[in-house]
């Protein structure tokens, strides 16, 4: 399949841009809506992990920042 180059048109381009956004946060919006009556049972452990994941992050040394990630 060969690229196809989009508008030549930076306004063009970005407008088709912003109503794709605009699509998805809508619809995401509308997702979200319904998921708000659910609600999850996290085992402990994997909030541990998730835990020692997110401290990892904000580590000073950039293995462990690496290792984390």
């Amino acid at each position: 399949c060969r690229y196809q180059r989009g508008c030549r048109s930076l306004a063009a381009n970005l407008q088709a841009q912003g109503a794709a956004v605009h699509n998805q946060k809508r619809e995401a919006a509308a997702a979200a809506e319904a998921d708000d009556d659910e609600e999850y049972d996290i085992p402990g452990e994997i909030e541990n992990v998730v835990e020692q994941l997110l401290v990892g992050l904000k580590d000073k040394d950039t293995i462990v920042r690496w290792s984390a990630a």
